[in-house]
């Protein structure tokens, strides 16, 4: 008995996270999500992966040789792009969480009105982001992911990423950052919106 209860204390810490909160208390979470998907599981007759570049948005660039452009991204990539003119929003997104569709097509609508919107992927499940992407307005660009083989955890991956891309930002908010929705980015400002503020999106 004493070696059951041993090794379930074991396992659980083996599977939880700590988050330091912005009000210095700690969060433990059991079992969180994570990827298992590694950066060579795809199909390349259909996806090719390419490094980011915002001129493929901009251009609206979604293909190459007849395959799905796939762009990883990193905070990195943002903090070198914040000096350009216009507002853009990156929205964290976990592709077979059923729970974000409602999400995705109210920024489907939002998109259609000319707000640039980055849907990124904190999953590598390129199938997935197809198979729910294709009939909106983001087919019309690259797709994007956090592919950061340090953390199979999404939302270290999440946090991770906004700090690099912002590190006042993990400043204030701390792990905070987990729950975040959107980062806006663009004429020299970066900020993090958490979703009671998600509908100044379409102001």
């Amino acid at each position: 008995m004493k070696y059951l209860l041993f090794l379930c204390s074991i396992l659980a810490c083996a599977s939880c996270h700590t988050f330091n909160l912005s009000n210095g208390r700690k969060h433990r979470q059991l079992f969180p999500a994570k990827d298992h998907i590694v950066a060579q599981q795809y199909d390349t007759s259909k996806f090719i992966v390419r490094p980011f570049n915002l001129s493929d948005f901009e251009n609206k660039i979604a293909h190459r040789d007849n395959r799905r452009i796939i762009e990883p991204i990193t905070g990195s990539d943002i903090r070198s792009i914040i000096n350009i003119k216009g507002k853009y929003y990156l929205y964290f997104w976990n592709p077979i969480c059923r729970g974000t569709s409602p999400d995705l097509h109210k920024l489907d609508s939002i998109s259609r009105l000319g707000i640039s919107i980055m849907i990124v992927s904190l999953r590598r499940d390129y199938d997935q982001m197809d198979k729910l992407l294709r009939h909106t307005s983001f087919s019309a660009y690259p797709y994007y992911t956090i592919e950061n083989d340090r953390t199979q955890i999404l939302l270290v991956r999440k946090i991770n990423f906004i700090r690099e891309a912002c590190n006042t930002c993990y400043e204030r908010y701390k792990d905070d950052l987990a729950v975040a929705d959107y980062l806006s980015f663009g004429d020299s400002t970066t900020r993090v919106l958490f979703f009671p503020e998600c509908p100044s999106i379409a102001k």
